[in-house]
């Protein structure tokens, strides 16, 4: 079987643009491709994975179709139905499935399902991610900074509703096509990433939290399970992949937990307890360094040890900068600070343009 090139996978539109959609070849079809971009190092590494989403995504719609002609066996049933109060029917299909204790998140190509239980909104969990979702696009749509660039990284709500039984809460976001959830990004690169590739994240994360800070909030759930990320503009082999081109770094999940500056902590997810100041424990009340310090520990989750002493092959300066424990004086120097780190370990001028190729 003669595989199809990167360009003409990317390119497809349609499943018969690269399978041959016959019923009894079509599995071996998917395998042979999907071990192509897992195995072979002459493709940059995150090529590999927005290659494979796209097979996937294809490989799904032939399933599809073949099943429309008989074929059931390649029909996978992967959807949740839900009942609105009003007996709407919503039924979702979905190709990844996020369980947390607040809420279980569904996720498909275009839209983000989350369904919180009735006795976690007594907490008032669903509301506050209502609120606060709202409170920070309002801000920052008034302060008009860059806000078509950064609109995607911020949950867009397009339903809520309540389930007909009364046992759920129900959240319905929007989200652009190549997005993934982050700790899905990570599984395929089997629990580390390229530390070029890490920095671009984190930094847009340090970018988030300083918006955050301006509009008076913490978000108090940065962790893998909450974070989505887009890789950028697929590049031709050969050429170099820029830093820039990491397009979209975006917290959909976690929005339960946010507060206001002068509101008062309630909760805290489970992976964000064991990092917080003593200071933040004793008052009560949460700080930007919340923020800083989880993006840390998120750091070195994708850099293979979420504890931060087996760091290997990162350069020291990042190693003690990710494993510190403590913040500068504002969100904004705490920024400062890593990018002055990055330009010494990267240099100014290859931080703006990076080869990953592995």
């Amino acid at each position: 079987m003669v595989l199809k090139s990167y360009q003409e996978i990317m390119k497809a539109n349609l499943p018969q643009e690269i399978f041959s959609m016959n019923p009894d070849t079509i599995q071996d079809e998917f395998d042979a491709y999907c071990e192509q971009y897992r195995s072979n190092e002459k493709y940059h590494e995150i090529r590999n994975f927005v290659t494979t989403q796209q097979l996937k995504y294809l490989f799904k719609k032939a399933k599809e179709i073949l099943s429309g002609k008989g074929y059931e066996s390649l029909h996978e049933d992967s959807s949740i139905v839900l009942y609105a109060s009003d007996s709407e029917c919503i039924r979702f299909d979905y190709d990844c499935h996020l369980s947390q204790r607040i809420c279980d998140t569904y996720i498909n190509d275009q839209e983000i399902l989350m369904v919180i239980s009735s006795k976690m909104e007594e907490s008032g969990f669903f509301s506050n991610y209502l609120d606060k979702v709202k409170d920070f696009i309002r801000f920052w749509k008034d302060e008009n900074v860059n806000w078509n660039e950064f609109q995607y990284s911020v949950p867009n709500i397009v339903k809520t509703f309540r389930t007909m039984d009364k046992t759920k809460y129900v959240i319905v976001l929007k989200k652009p096509c190549r997005i993934y959830p982050l700790r899905e990004v990570l599984n395929f690169f089997g629990g580390r990433m390229n530390a070029r590739h890490v920095i671009s994240i984190i930094k847009r994360l340090y970018n988030y939290v300083c918006r955050l800070d301006v509009a008076g909030m913490t978000h108090n759930a940065i962790c893998l399970d909450n974070i989505y990320f887009a890789p950028g503009n697929e590049v031709m082999p050969g050429e170099k992949y820029s830093i820039n081109d990491i397009r979209i770094v975006g917290l959909y999940g976690g929005w339960f937990f946010t507060t206001s500056k002068d509101e008062k902590l309630t909760a805290l997810p489970m992976e964000v307890r064991d990092i917080i100041p003593e200071f933040v424990k004793k008052s009560g009340y949460s700080s930007f360094e919340v923020d800083m310090l989880s993006i840390k520990k998120v750091a070195r989750e994708l850099l293979g040890d979420v504890t931060g002493k087996n760091l290997y092959g990162v350069h020291s300066k990042l190693c003690n900068w990710f494993n510190k424990t403590t913040c500068e004086k504002n969100a904004y120097e705490e920024y400062c600070e890593f990018e002055r780190i990055c330009e010494e370990v990267f240099g100014k001028a290859r931080f703006v343009d990076m080869d990953v190729s592995i």
